[in-house]
Order: C-alpha cells, then structure tokens, then sequence
C-alpha cells in the first residue's frame, strides 16, 4: 500500500484518500476511530493509535500497543521539556521514528493547548510532509 502523495513503486503517484465526513458524528472517540481508519488507509500502516500526551489510549490499536502508548506519553513529556528549554518560540509539535523496519513512528501535534499522538507502524517512515497531513488530518476530530 502507499503513502499519502508519494509515489507508489508502479511510478504513478496515490493521492490520499477523502478525510471522512465527521459533521453528523457526534461521539468524540467515534470521530477518533474514523480519523485512524483514514490514517491507516492513507498510509498502509500494519497498526496506527491516537494518545494524549500523558500516554492514555483515544483510538487505534490500543489493545496491542499498551507499551507503546505508554513509552508513546514518556517521548512527549521530555519533548515538552525540551522545547521549553530553547530559546525562542517553539512549537510542542514533533515526528520521529524508530527502527530499521517496521519502523513505529511517533506524530505530536497539538489541539488547543493539549498534545496529542499518532503512532504508527509501517514499511517506512512518512515524510515530514506526510506526518504534517496526519497532524492536520487529526485536529479534525475534536
């Protein structure tokens, strides 16, 4: 499966699938498990999970990921920390990923003044401009 707009190995490149309409879907965790189907539609992710930024479950793959999740809530504290201590204006909002394939990779972004977090499992990172259409994606489900 492909990755949001990049280029699929037959050459032709994927747009992204339609975010899905939320605007009749009144319970928050519903539109939460409706935005990590369209991540893992949009992304070909084996495992995708939504998290608050203490590590607590919203959405996903929570049942299999505990650890994650967990571990997931640890990353943004010390993310927060960190960019609390540079100088200037920052932004708590970040992506990493780990490992060498699968890779799980870790997308911060903010709703308000809360963070939140996307983690995913995949073939292959998302671009930094990929993990800027998750975040975006996700703000739609508050």
């Amino acid at each position: 499966a492909s990755q949001l707009d990049e280029p699929i190995t037959e050459g032709a490149p994927r747009r992204p699938p339609k975010l899905p309409d939320l605007s009749s879907v009144v319970s928050p965790v519903l539109r939460c498990e409706k935005i990590v189907e369209w991540i893992l539609d949009a992304t070909g992710a084996a495992e995708v999970f939504l998290a608050d930024s203490a590590g607590l479950p919203l959405a996903g793959a929570v049942a299999d990921a505990e650890a994650r999740i967990a571990s997931a809530g640890m990353v943004a504290t010390a993310v927060a920390q960190l960019a609390a201590a540079l100088p200037g204006s920052t932004s708590p909002i970040f992506e990493m990923h780990v490992g060498e394939g699968p890779f799980f990779q870790l997308i911060g972004f903010a709703v308000g003044s809360s963070l939140y977090l996307v983690g995913l499992t995949l073939t292959r990172p998302l671009s930094p401009r990929q993990a800027h259409a998750i975040r975006l994606a996700c703000r739609r489900w508050r």
